[in-house]
This record gives structure tokens, C-alpha cells and sequence, in this order.
């Protein structure tokens, strides 16, 4: 189940088990929601819940199985999406990969859609992807 938490107006955070797929689904409209109660652009929005689909899935897929933590941040110009995991993390080389491999193409489709990405590990602490969304802050 995903659990959501909103903090003045703010941040608003989705918690859940990534070995639950329907919650990480539940997440995601939860998430387009968010957006569509911001009035956010049809364009904006697909373009968002494609990161969002990608980052969650890569965690749902490579990280231990546990808490997940994804986290919409409004406080700056352009909304920033986190997605927390208890994953060793990666380095972030998002580069197109040779036209026979059958994945690698996400984070590279992500870094070119975001307007910024970005990893951080904290060893025995897990990963953070961080997505700054293609989305005006004050919409």
C-alpha cells in the first residue's frame, strides 16, 4: 500500500514496499494527481510520470526489496522528484547504449526529458535519484 504525506504545501511523499507493484502504480496517479491539481501543461505532465515510471521502476528493479521513498519538492523554480532506496547506487553515465542491447535506454531517456538528474549514495544508507521535472514551480 502507498502511503502519502503532504508538508506545507511543499513536499509531498509516497511511501511503499517495493515488492508491492500496485502500490508503485497507485503512487504513480497519486503522483500525475499532484500534478493535475497544480494545473501542470498535458506536456509537462506525460513527460513527469515518464521520469517518475523510470526512476521508480529502476529502484522497484535493482534495489533490495524494502521502503521506498519518492518525494516531490515544489520549493524551487522547477519541482524536484527523489526517489530513496536502500540500493548500493550506481555512477550516472546516462549514454544511448548499442541499438541490440534490449534495456539501458531509460536514464538515458530521463536525463534528456529532466530539466537536471542526479545520484547520491550514502554507504549502508541507500540511493537517491534526483529528477528537476520539466514543470514551471508555480504552476
Amino acid at each position: 500500500m502507498a502511503t502519502r504525506r503532504v508538508e506545507e504545501n511543499r513536499k509531498e511523499q509516497w511511501r511503499f514496499d517495493a515488492a508491492a507493484p500496485i502500490a508503485a502504480q497507485r503512487a504513480r496517479r497519486a503522483f500525475v494527481e499532484a500534478l493535475r491539481a497544480r494545473s501542470v501543461a498535458e506536456t509537462s505532465l506525460e513527460a513527469s510520470a515518464l521520469i517518475f515510471g523510470e526512476l521508480v521502476g529502476n529502484a522497484v528493479r535493482h534495489a533490495p526489496r524494502g521502503a521506498l521513498l519518492v518525494e516531490l519538492d515544489w520549493g524551487g523554480t522547477h519541482p524536484v522528484l527523489r526517489v530513496c532506496d536502500r540500493g548500493q547506487g550506481f555512477s550516472l553515465t546516462p549514454s544511448l547504449p548499442a541499438a541490440d542491447r534490449e534495456t539501458g535506454r531509460g536514464l538515458f531517456l530521463v536525463s534528456r526529458i529532466a530539466l537536471g538528474l542526479d545520484v547520491s549514495t550514502k554507504l549502508g544508507q541507500g540511493c537517491t535519484v534526483s529528477a528537476v521535472l520539466p514543470v514551471n514551480g508555480d504552476s
